[in-house]
């Protein structure tokens, strides 16, 4: 069984500077929940979903693709060679 509402959970969660225990409190659920949620060991209803996404200021599909979320991005510039005030943008990895 795929598992990508767990990873995108997870990617969004941490994103978001949140521990599952803090994530859990602040939407009303057990931590135990949300680590079974991205462990893949509970599908989550519609109306988890629907807060979650809520909650981390996403819309449900992000959540439910397929795809694995886009990598995050920092913006880097550099003072000497800023023409126009235009910023780099690189994968933080």
């Amino acid at each position: 069984m795929s598992n990508h509402i767990g990873r995108n959970l997870k990617y969004y969660r941490q994103a978001a500077g949140l521990s599952t225990a803090k994530l859990a409190q602040r939407v009303g659920w057990s931590q135990t929940a949300i680590q079974d949620f991205e462990a893949g060991h509970i599908i989550p209803c519609e109306l988890f979903l629907r807060v979650i996404a809520a909650f981390l200021g996403i819309v449900v599909a992000e959540l439910t693709r397929d795809e694995p979320p886009p990598p995050k991005l920092v913006a880097v510039t550099d003072p000497a060679e800023d023409r126009a005030g235009l910023d780099e943008w690189r994968p933080l990895v």
